[in-house]
Parts: C-alpha cells; structure tokens; sequence
C-alpha cells in the first residue's frame, strides 16, 4: 500500500482517530508534506510553496487531499452546529419560569445570531483540523480565502466584496465604512479584538483550565472566598464616573448569549445543561438557598474573512465612541426613535412635568415585572439597567434636540436629515471630548500619556491611522470596561421632599424612579453628589448576591458571572495580560504582595489556585492596589488606556481630525472643546440651578465649588460657527461688529464718568510689604529714581497746600480764609483734612474724632496666634504669592536727608528725628513687648512712612518702583541699572552661583545687605532686592532663574546664530508668560474661586487668543491692594519650615520662622539637603488656614536680632500702621465699594464675620467705620470654593482683572507685535509650578501635578517628573521655511505635501489641511496610484476608483 492509498483510508477515519498522514511524520498539517505518488515516498516542502503554484510532476495529491480534508471539515462542522444550536422550546423543561432580567440583560440581536453560524462552523471546522493534528496557527494562517471558498465557506460567510464607501460627512449607525479600506473594522457584530492570543484549553473554544490540567477554581466559589468582605470606602469622585463609564461602556461593547433560532434563552441550568453552549454556574448559594446561574456563552462572530481558528465574541455594536447607545447601533432602532420633525429625537411627556427618552412600547419585555411603569426606548438594550442610566441617556436625548433647535435658528433652511445629522455629530464629538477631558484622566491618570490619550488644545490631529483596527478590545469587553461596577452603592438615595433610599435589588430595570416628582434630577444630583465607592478589592452585595433580581428570582453574583465570561471570552489569565502590559512580572504568589489593595488576599489566592498562572484576569484587575492617582489598578489602567487609544486612532470620525468631508472647522472644534459635563447637566436637567464645575467629582469647597449653572465658568457653545452661508445666508451685523460698538460705548461713558468724578476721587497707587524696624530695612530703601521722583513729589505737595484754597474756575477769588473744610473732606475723603497739613498726615482718627487704637493693640486683640492649618491647601501657596507680590509691588520707605535709614523707634522720633517718622505706641499690659523702657520712657516700635511719589499736583501719594505688571520683574529687574547685574551675557542666560558639592546652582551673590550677612558672609541679589527677606522667598526666586537659564540652553541649541541679546529677551518673554499662566491658571483660583475668577473674567484662554485688551485702561497697582488686601499671605505662614528628604518625603529638619529672616544657609547646607530639601517641605506641608490669626514669629520675632531682647517687630501692627500711612478708608468703606451693603453697625458684619470676632472689634472701635482694613479683610469667612472672603476677593479681583486687560504684553493677546504664535502659545499653555519645580531640582523625582494643593493619593496623586508635559523649544526654530514631514516649504508658500493635503508655511508654522477633492480622474491624472493610495485623505474621497483600478491591475 502506497502513500496515497493509505491517505485515502485516513480520510475516512478523520474525525475518529488520529492518525498519520506519512509514517515518516506523525502530524497530519503540523507541516507541509509532498507524497510522490511515484515513488511512494513523502518530503517536505517549503511553506513558500502552495497547491496554486504547483503545476506539472509537482502537481501533487497532497493539493488534492488537502482541499478534501478541508472541505470535510466544514461539511461535518456544518452538520454538527446545524443539529446542535437550532433547538426550539418555548419554556424552560423544568417548569421554572424564566428570569425576564436575565434575558434582557443577555440579549442578542437577530443579526448576531446569523452570523453566529458560520462562526461555529469556523470554530468547529478548525477543531476537527486541531484534531488530526494541525496546530492553531496553522489553521488560522496556512489557508487563502480562494482554498475556504473552495471548500464551501462561501455558501455561508457573508463574504460579498465592497466596491466603495462614499466619502460622506456622517457616521453610519453601525460603523460600517469607517474605515474604506477594510470597510467592515469596528462595525456592529464584528468580533472582538484581543491583546493577545485567545487562552482556550484546546487553543480553540474549550474553555482553559490549570496548568495542571485540572478544572479551574469555582466562580461562585472564588466570588465568596475574595469579595466576602465589604466595607464602604468612599472616594472623592461622585458616582457619575461610574454612571459614565457604564454609558460609554455600552457605547462600545455589547455582549449577547448565544439563543436558539428563535433567540430564546438556552436552558442552561435545566435540558440544556450539557449544551456545549452552555456554561452555567451552580451550587450558587442565596440566602441559604442553592440555585444556578443559566450561563450560556456568548454569541459568536466569525473572523474577518471568516477564517478558520480560535472562537471569537460578537460586539453587537459598533466599536467607536459615537453615541450609539442614544441612537442605536441599527437603522431599524435609529429611524424609530426619531420624530422626522425639525431632526428631533422622540421623547415622552411624563405626568410629572417632566421629559424623558422615548417610552417603549407596551409589551416590550425590558423591565422588572415588580413596576407597573413603562421601560425606556434608546439606542442601547441596557439603558433600563439603572434608573440612573435611564436619567442619564434621558439628558443626552434633551441635548441633541436643544442642538436642533439652535441649528435651526441659524440655518432656517436645513431639513430633518441635515439637523438630525449635525446634531448627532455634535452630540458625538460632545460625549467624546467629556470622556477624554474629564473622565479618563481621573480614572486611569498616567496612563493618558503613555498612550498618548491627551487631547489637542487647538486645532487638529493628524493621528488616524488607517491601518489601525478600531475593533473593541475583549479584554475590555469581558473584563476591565466593568470596573464600574465596584463604584456603586448599594442604595439609590434620591433627597427631595423627603429622603428615599432604594436598594439596588430593586433598581434593575426598574424605571419607577424616573417617574416620581423631580425624578430626573433627584438622580443626577445623586449622581454628581454622593461618592463613589473606591473599587479596589470589593463589590457590594446588591451586586454579589441580588445582581437582576426579580419577583421570581433571588438575583445573581455578579462577579461569578464576570469570571465565567472571561474563561469562555478566552481571555488569557491576569499574569499574562500584566505581561503584555510590560508590568512587574509575577512569578510566584508570594510576588502578589506588591500588587494587592489587601496583601493578606495572595494567601486566599493560593488557596484557591493550583498555580499563579491560573488566576483569573479579572478577580485581580478589581484586586489590586489602583495605579497612580487612578481608579484601578494598573492592568486595568492599561487595558483601558489601550481601549481609548485604539478606538480613538481607528475612528476617521474622531472629532479631532482634519479629514474632509467630515471634519468639524477650526471655529466649531474651539466651540465643541467649551463642552464640559456641567454644562450638558445645566442645560438639559429641569430645575437643576447649580452644579460644582467638575461633576465627575464630589463638590467641595474649594476649586470645585458649586457654581450657579448661570455662571460663566461653565462655558457654552455658540453654535454661529456652524452657520451655512452656502444658503441664503445674509449677516449685515456680525457679533464682532457688535461688541466693538458695545466697547466704544463703554469707553465714553467711563470717561464722562471719570470726568465728573476727577475731584471726588482720587488715583491711588501702590505699596509694599515695608514691615521691617530699624536697622533691618536695607533691601526697603528706595532706588535712585525714586529718590529723584520724590524730590519732585515734595515740591508738587507742596504746590498743592498753595492751590487747592483756589477755584478751579476763578483764581481771583479769596483763599485761605474761606476754605471749606467740610467741602474739601468731601472730595478727599482718604485723607484727615483738619488743617492743611491733612493733605499730608496719616489716617489717625476716626469718624467720631477719637483716636484710633494703636496698630500693636488691635493686633494683639485680632491676630493673636492660633495653629489651624488648612485641609487642602500646601506652604508653597504662600511661598508664592509672596514672590508675586514682589513682582507687582515695593514701596520704599523714607529715608533720612543724607539717604540713611531713618531710626524712628522712639516715640518722639517724629519730633525729633524726622516728620517721616510715625512710631508704633506699644500698649500697656502688652503680652510680649514691655510697654517702657528701663528709664521709664515709653516703647514704641520702628515706623518710617513710604516715600512720597506723586507726579501732580494732590495730596501725598506713595510710590511703586517696579512696573505694575505681571512680568517677572523679581527675575530680572525693573530698570536696566539691576537687569544688567543680574546677566552673564553669553548665550541669553543669568549670572548665577555655584558653590558647594551637591548643591545646584544658585543665585549669584553681590548685595552686601548688613541684615543678611549677620548669618552669612553672602547675600543673593535677584531682580527684587528683597530676595533675601528669608529662605523660603529664596527657593522660587533660584528656580525661575534656573529655568531660564535651561531654556535659554535649549533656544541656542535651536538657533545658534542668534545673539546673545536675542536669546534673553525671548527667554525673558518666555519666563513672563509661564509666570502669568501659572498665577492665573493655577495660583488664583484657589485664591478667588470660582464665582470671583467668573465675575472679574480672569479664566484663561483654553486654546486661541485673548481678545480682551484695552489699550486705554490703567493696570497701576491700587493702594488698597498694596498696603493691605496682597498682606492676605501672611495668615498662611508656618511658624516653622520643614526639610524634607525630597526621595522618601520623610522629616530631615525643621527651622522656626524667625531664624530663616534674612539668612540663606539653609539653602547651602549640603546636610539638610539645601534648596530641594526646602522644596519638598513647601510642597507636601500644609499653610495655614485663612483666618485672622497670625503666628508668634511674625507677631513678636519679625526681623530680630538674636541676641538682643524686644528687638522684633510686628507684621500685622506694621500692616495697619502701614494702610494708615497711606490714608487707607476703613474696612467698611470697601465693603460698599465692593458691591456689599455698607454697615450701620457692628452686628451688621454677621454675614461674613463669625460673632467673637465681631466682639473683638467692638473693644477695640468706637465706630464700625473706624476698623481698619488689612484686620477687617482677613477676618472675613472664606466665600465658598476661595481662600479669601468676599470684600478681600473684590479687591485682588479687580487688580488682576487690570493686569490682565491692560498689559499689551500680556501673553495671550492677539498683538502682531507682541503675540506668540499658536504653536508657541500651546506650550506655554503646558507649563504648570510643578514642572518648573521637576525641571530645576535634580533630586524630586515624584511630585503632585498641582502643587499648591498638597498630595492626595486620588485627588492629587504625586507622579514622575518626566509625565508631566514641558515646553517644546522647537516651536521657537527660527527659519525661514517650514519642514512637513520630508518635504520643505518656503515662508510664505502653498504646498501640496501628498495629493490630497497642503499645506501652507507662515510664521506661526505649517498650516496644514485636507483637500476636497473634486474628481478622483483629475487626480489620477496627477498623480500615482501609489501616491494615492498612500494618503487616506484621498483614500477616503475616491475609495471606489482605488479599488476600481487595483482590480484592473490584478
């Protein structure tokens, strides 16, 4: 018997046994094999080589037998999947009625159920083939689609070639064409991708077991054994996160069970128990009594050119974020539930006054029988699961028909299809963008970044891919896209009237909350308001045990039912998805320690387990410790990261894209980014009037303050952009016609009023932190130029005492006699108008004439110490402000008329020494200074007045010697004379120190202040002189300058032919706009709030230009500013500063306040561990809290000689000294100016001071308007989401709104001049105090993104330095060409870069867009068809002829 012969007899045993194809090799396929039917004999033969290329004496019969053995085993599969799985049976054979929960949870559509066939017949042909021998990547891999047709698969596959996809704007329901070249890649009822390989026992459908070839563990079994345990660990996100992630999970999976031909439910747990599509779950206990869960697999899909090979799951939607749960994954469901009016969507009238989605039909089995209310109709199957999913698609439905309306108001033309189209494209990029701008950056964190997740901040992206397979991960879909379920409670608690708390038992398809009064938004405010659980390591009973019960049914496990799908998803076990994720490998169960939320649970595992290999994938994704700052672990972290990032660069309809003809314009995609969740849930929740700004977060009191829904925070889209003026369209008034003529309006009537008000009210200017005694005050003496400027201040006030007796109008009439005091009050009302020396003296007295009390009395009274720090807040806030203070303002003080310090510590100083001089009288009783001296003399404390200042004829004004600006003047000075110094001239960078081993550099030194060289034998010099007022004040002061010298290194790099003096002005332009995007972007809102930030307009742009300049406003910094409200920081100093390792967080050191004054050793104490040391503590130490209290070192200490008793000072007495210096109003006043009503008396002040400190006031005032105002400020009660109180946030509001509309410099501004080009604004726009911190500290290596908050291991979880984004230097190349890709574009120049994309080179960069293409033969006669086909923009426009041309080829 010959080969052939003996292959013959094997084919008919085939199925039966296995057997050998030659005797020379026992594996029928495992290789290709050529019998010679001449010689008998058998060989190998190269997998080059195949039946269609054999010919002649090659033309073999093992070509002929191979065809034969394939088409057997489709022929018997065929037959084996026909006689199996279409069973019909109308009720379950045990009699038990059916759990309508279960069914409806497990549907599947009649499509999915088609398709399910030949994907059995692929699975089962393939078993066959394993079976006598081929391995499974043979199988999948060695036959041609020709050969399966061949064999008879094209009688059952849907196999029919697609010719074209028409370039269209909108997406198709099911996601088919996305993609034109493989047309049928994400869309509805394709199988689910995998990460890696499926993990079947037989590689092929059987469901895997241990390592040792035994059964795996239980699922109820594992369930019990590690989600026993329960407790409620609440976290800071609301339970929308969890709502969320349910929506978008049902947005891009949907997993359905295999039925029977009439898609009934298989009596899994009864007569088709032994149905190889049956997996059921039994000896599941509830309450006491055993029961099963009627598993049934999923349903099937065959592979993509239904080829043969391991099964594969069925996504009964499509794979793409696109909003399908609200209009279906279908055209059946999508054209019902629209109302083909004006492009609505169907809605329902509910007796309770409110809307909601669409109700179903009556008959419709999708709800719990135990409610007598209708379900809901959307897009989704699952949208009845929980009321509060039915509240959340009844939102999404309101705002695609809000969308319809507003189109239609700007394109009264567009019929129903086009409204209906453009607001589900709009709706679609909407839901998008929550999900990548809000959502997933809390739940997996830095898993954004190394799957490049972050969104652009303008314009488009360029990353599609069209070779990228969008199809929904089974990882995903099976396990990790169900971590929600681990965030819910177990009850619905909705407040109205009256509290009502709903178990979740009896929530499932249970739509009765909906109807009840208010029922919609009682359940978005219990999703935005209560907490959700922290998932890790625990799943409620409601879940464990009730999971959709019914009347008639206890409920299921939940986490049994999930472990069951992973093993029949074939989903490889945990250690091998942590592998291919690149985590720490585990090994052993001992390696679990390090992974686990609980360590104690790798002993419950090790019981459980035969090996570490055998552990389920998604016990141990809800099992291990979340990654950093993230929701999950980190294998979830990344199977969700991989998810998004797959369907986001396989979407042609991503809304960030730039294809035509689907993109959105450059002005739309600005207005779709304005989209936030709080906007959506404003707008469409009746009687939802406020919202925190972050939903997907618990409301606090601090940034996510609740906010009005009003309030212009909470941006919203102005849909003008999607304007089509192709129709009809006139606009004889645009809005920017609009606002112009609003500005020039404005602008008149504030000059008429400044005109009438000239002589009521005076300009006041600016002032600094003066608060230093004799001799301390060196670094507070005025510059030369404020030395001159006073001089002539001195004669203009003097001028003034002459003139102002004088009619404005007639200078004839009398003078001195006949002035009228009270008149003159009137209009000077800042100032003691007594004599004419009032125009002069300080604010002495109050409104009844009586003395005020002395500063050091009220302060003793007011601002005692107290240690109450704050909850959120870190040191480094206060650090901060200071040293944006010392940018904004610095009064010097008078000096002595040879330009010494004046000494004006003796209470006859004014007397005696100098009418500048105006002591502190210390009061009797005082609890630390002595009231005398040993002579019996009375104590006063030092107090020079500020330099006069003013330039006009009035009374005294002081002075501000540096610009007013938001422009890192404390860098690098505020006149040429100090900017000079402070350069080393070579190559753009500033002169700095370098001194000791281990420290980085530092400042440069030169400044022989005597007050710092009492510690040291060196003082810093910086662009502010004070710099070395104390140690911490040094740390950012050394840090901005190291970051411009970093970035200075960087520019020379890039443009090595620019001088030296070019590459520090642009450097220095650079530092300027990173300081006021950190102030404005990070710094202030937790300053001011919300409602402030809003009401004074001080948001910063998000992508674009700021438009807000007005060149004819005045950002001089106000008095009122200057000497008391910018004092605020001093209630948040520490008594003491911590050193703290900056690699281990722990204590090293820490220094009393009061030896920090002027000493910069600490900072070059290589022991401590100097500058990064002091960072570590500023940044993970808290402030103080904002109140009136103020501690002992500044109240006693501030500036004292160490060996010399009572030689300090008191800031807080120096502070209100200081406001009455410069004739500062009471605190009353303010309060009226600020929009407040004014107090009559004291108890008036209740509303935002608490009672005991009211009392403290009334010792201390004979009059309300007598309190002065830096104690009336910061005893205020902080306004909601603020640091600060209301009348304090008024007056800082109102300078920063001056400093950002009236700096032409300001580096948002749309200026030519001045401007940053997009390019170079985006990057400025990434900088954030943490990075500038990570850039310039070797040593912190981890830090919180958000440093003035302190860490928080979720809200603020401290991550690398290198994942937070830094500037891109190269966006300052200076050429005069643009590169795009490898080709070179002249300035200037339009270039097609690829057929169908050009781009155009300008200053700002390449601008790039997709081309329209007009006719697809134009283009070819242009260009290639290699070029063609390798631009998908062009792909996407002339698929059709693509494909037309590459069969004429074949």
């Amino acid at each position: 018997m010959n080969c052939f012969q003996i292959a013959l007899l094997l084919f008919h045993l085939l199925l039966k046994t296995h057997t050998t194809f030659c005797q020379q090799d026992k594996r029928l396929f495992s290789e290709n094999i050529l019998c010679n039917t001449e010689h008998g004999s058998c060989q190998k033969i190269s997998a080059e080589k195949s039946c269609s290329k054999l010919s002649g004496q090659e033309k073999t019969v093992f070509c002929e037998n191979r065809k034969k053995r394939l088409q057997m085993a489709i022929k018997q599969a065929q037959q084996y999947v026909h006689d199996h799985f279409n069973i019909s049976r109308s009720s379950f054979s045990n009699g038990e009625k059916q759990n309508t929960l279960w069914a409806v949870y497990t549907a599947s559509h009649i499509t999915a159920k088609q398709l399910s066939y030949p994907a059995l017949v692929t699975v089962y042909a393939a078993k066959h083939l394993k079976s006598a021998g081929m391995t499974i990547n043979e199988i999948e891999n060695e036959f041609s689609r020709f050969e399966l047709d061949q064999a008879g698969l094209d009688k059952i596959c849907p196999s029919k070639p697609i010719e074209e996809c028409a370039p269209g704007g909108f997406r198709t329901y099911s996601g088919f064409c996305n993609n034109v070249k493989k047309p049928l890649w994400g869309s509805a009822f394709q199988a689910f991708d995998r990460m890696y390989r499926a993990s079947y026992n037989d590689d092929i459908s059987e469901p895997r077991k241990s390592l040792n070839n035994s059964t795996l563990p239980a699922c109820n079994e594992i369930s019990r054994i590690l989600f026993n345990s329960y407790e409620k660990k609440k976290s800071k996100l609301s339970l929308m996160v969890a709502q969320w992630a349910n929506m978008i999970y049902n947005d891009m999976a949907r997993i359905g069970s295999n039925k029977n031909e009439h898609l009934e439910e298989l009596d899994c747990c009864g007569a088709d128990k032994n149905n190889t599509e049956c997996l059921p779950i039994e000896n599941f206990y509830i309450s006491g009594k055993k029961t099963c869960i009627p598993y049934a697999r999923t349903m099937p899909a065959p592979a993509e050119s239904c080829s043969l090979g391991s099964r594969k799951q069925s996504n009964q939607v499509n794979s793409f974020l696109d909003a399908s749960p609200i209009y279906g994954s279908m055209g059946k469901r999508a054209e019902f539930l629209r109302t083909k009016l004006n492009g609505k969507l169907k809605m329902t009238h509910l007796p309770n006054n409110q809307e909601a989605m669409l109700q179903s039909p009556k008959g419709f089995k999708a709800c719990t029988e135990s409610s007598s209310r209708l379900c809901f109709l959307s897009g989704s199957d699952t949208a009845n699961l929980f009321p509060t999913l039915s509240a959340l698609h009844t939102v999404w439905v309101k705002q695609h028909n809000q969308l319809t309306f507003k189109l239609k108001k700007v394109n009264q033309f567009w019929d129903d299809e086009r409204l209906y189209q453009e607001a589900k494209k709009i709706v679609g990029a909407q839901i998008q963008h929550i999900t990548f701008n809000e959502f997933l950056p809390l739940v997996i964190v830095n898993w954004m970044k190394k799957a490049r997740l972050d969104l652009k901040e303008n314009g488009f992206s360029s990353d599609y891919n069209i070779n990228f397979n969008p199809n929904t991960l089974n990882e995903y879909a099976a396990a990790a896209g169900f971590f929600f379920y681990g965030l819910l409670p177990e009850k619905i608690v909705t407040k109205h009237s009256e509290t009502k708390a709903t178990p979740m038992r009896d929530a499932f398809y249970n739509p009765s909350l909906l109807y009840e009064q208010h029922g919609i938004l009682n359940l978005i405010k219990f999703l935005i308001t209560e907490p959700s659980l922290i998932p890790i390591g625990q799943i409620n009973n409601e879940f464990r045990q009730h999971f959709l019960k019914s009347n008639n049914h206890a409920g299921f496990d939940m986490m049994a039912i999930l472990i069951q799908m992973g093993r029949d998803h074939g989903l490889p076990p945990y250690v091998v998805v942590r592998h291919q994720c690149s985590l720490k490998k585990i090994e052993t169960f001992d390696d679990l320690h390090d992974v686990l939320e609980t360590p104690s649970d790798a002993e419950k595992i090790k019981k459980i387990y035969s090996h570490v290999n055998d552990i389920d994938l998604v016990i141990m994704g809800f099992l291990e410790k979340p990654a950093e700052g993230a929701v999950v672990g980190p294998t979830f972290a990344c199977i969700l990261a991989r998810q998004f990032a797959k369907m986001q660069r396989g979407d042609r309809f991503w809304y960030e894209n730039y294809f035509y003809p689907s993109s959105f314009t450059g002005e739309q995609l600005s207005e779709i980014r304005k989209t936030s969740l709080a906007r959506i849930l404003c707008d469409n929740v009746k009687n939802l009037k406020e919202i925190q700004p972050f939903p997907f977060m618990i409301p606090d009191i601090y940034e996510n303050s609740v906010l009005k829904c009003s309030s212009k925070i909470i941006e919203k889209m102005d849909l003008t952009p999607w304007t089509d003026c192709n129709h009809f369209c006139h606009l004889p008034m645009t809005k920017e016609k609009i606002k112009t003529a609003i500005h020039i309006a404005e602008g008149r009537i504030r000059q008429i009023r400044s005109r009438e008000e000239k002589n009521n009210q005076s300009d006041k200017k600016n002032d600094l932190h003066d608060f230093l005694p004799f001799p301390h005050g060196h670094h507070m003496k005025p510059n030369q130029i404020a030395i001159d400027q006073a001089k002539i201040a001195d004669v203009l006030l003097e001028a003034t005492r002459i003139l102002i007796i004088q009619d404005e109008f007639n200078v004839r009439k009398p003078t001195i006699p006949e002035l009228d005091i009270d008149y003159l009050q009137n209009i000077l009302p800042n100032i003691d108008v007594r004599d004419f020396i009032g125009f002069d003296e300080p604010r002495k007295f109050g409104v009844n004439g009586d003395p005020l009390p002395s500063a050091r009395h009220v302060a003793n009274v007011i601002h005692n110490s107290k240690d109450i720090i704050h909850k959120k807040y870190s040191h480094i806030l206060m650090t901060f402000g200071q040293f944006l203070d010392h940018d904004l303002t610095h009064t010097p003080m008078s000096l002595a008329l040879d330009g010494s310090l004046l000494n004006c510590q003796r209470c006859d100083s004014h007397e005696t020494v100098s009418v500048n001089c105006w002591p502190i009288k210390i009061p009797e009783n005082d609890p630390y200074f002595p009231s005398t001296f040993d002579d019996g003399s009375p104590r006063c404390m030092h107090f020079a007045r500020s330099l006069i200042g003013q330039l006009k004829l009035g009374y005294r004004e002081q002075m501000n010697q540096l610009t007013s600006y938001i422009d890192a003047s404390n860098v690098y000075g505020s006149n040429d004379c100090i900017a000079s110094d402070l350069r080393l001239f070579s190559q753009g960078k500033l002169n700095i120190s370098k001194h000791l081993p281990g420290i980085q550099n530092t400042l440069p030194f030169g400044f022989k202040d005597p007050d710092c060289r009492m510690h040291s034998s060196n003082c810093f010099i910086a662009g502010d002189i004070r710099v070395n007022e104390n140690s911490g004040l040094m740390v950012p002061h050394i840090l901005f300058v190291r970051e411009h010298n970093r970035l200075a290194e960087k520019l020379f790099m890039a443009n090595n032919l620019w001088s030296d003096e070019k590459i520090y002005q642009e450097i220095r332009k650079i530092i300027g706009a990173v300081m006021q995007h950190i102030v404005f972007k990070e710094w202030l809102p937790k300053v001011l709030g919300h409602q402030l930030m809003e009401k004074y307009e001080l948001y910063l742009m998000k992508s674009g230009y700021f438009k807000g300049y007005d060149k004819y406003c005045d950002a001089t910094i106000s008095n009122e500013f200057a000497s008391a409200a910018f004092r605020f920081g001093h209630t948040l100093i520490r008594d003491t500063f911590l050193f703290m390792d900056p690699k281990h967080n722990t204590l090293m050191e820490q220094i009393r306040l009061k030896d920090m004054f002027f000493n910069i050793t600490p900072l070059n104490d290589f022991n401590r561990g100097g500058i990064q040391s002091m960072i570590s503590g500023l940044i993970r130490t808290p402030a103080m809290a904002f109140d009136r209290f103020i501690n002992q070192d500044l109240r006693n200490h501030l500036f004292e000689f160490k060996h010399e008793p009572f030689s300090g000072m008191d800031l807080p007495a120096i502070n209100i000294q200081r406001a009455r210096d410069h004739g500062i109003p009471g605190y009353n006043f303010y309060r009226e100016v600020c929009g407040f009503k004014k107090a009559k008396n004291f108890q008036d002040l209740l509303d935002v001071i608490d009672q005991e400190t009211i009392d403290d006031l009334k010792t201390l005032y004979k009059h309300v308007d007598d309190i002065d105002l830096f104690p009336g400020l910061i005893s205020e009660k902080p306004i909601s989401g603020a640091l600060v109180g209301p009348t304090l946030g008024c007056l800082i509001g109102e300078q920063m709104q001056r400093l950002r509309k009236c700096d032409r410099f300001w580096y948002e501004n749309d200026i030519s001049e001045t401007k940053f080009t997009p390019g170079q604004l985006s990057e400025i726009r990434k900088m954030t105090m943490a990075k500038i911190i990570c850039n310039n500290s070797k040593n912190i290596k981890k830090i919180q993104p958000n440093v003035f908050d302190l860490p928080d291991n979720h809200m603020n979880k401290e991550v690398d330095c290198s994942a937070l984004p830094d500037i891109d230097i190269t966006k300052w190349l200076d050429r005069d060409f643009c590169f795009v890709g490898n080709k070179i574009i002249q300035m200037g120049r339009t270039n097609h870069i690829t057929p169908c994309v050009s781009c155009t080179c300008t200053h700002y960069g390449a601008n790039c867009h997709a081309l329209r293409v007009e006719s697809c033969k134009s283009l070819f006669d242009q260009f290639s068809m290699a070029e063609i086909a390798a631009d998908t923009s062009c792909v996407i426009q002339c698929s059709g002829m693509i494909n037309s041309k590459r069969n004429q080829t074949q």
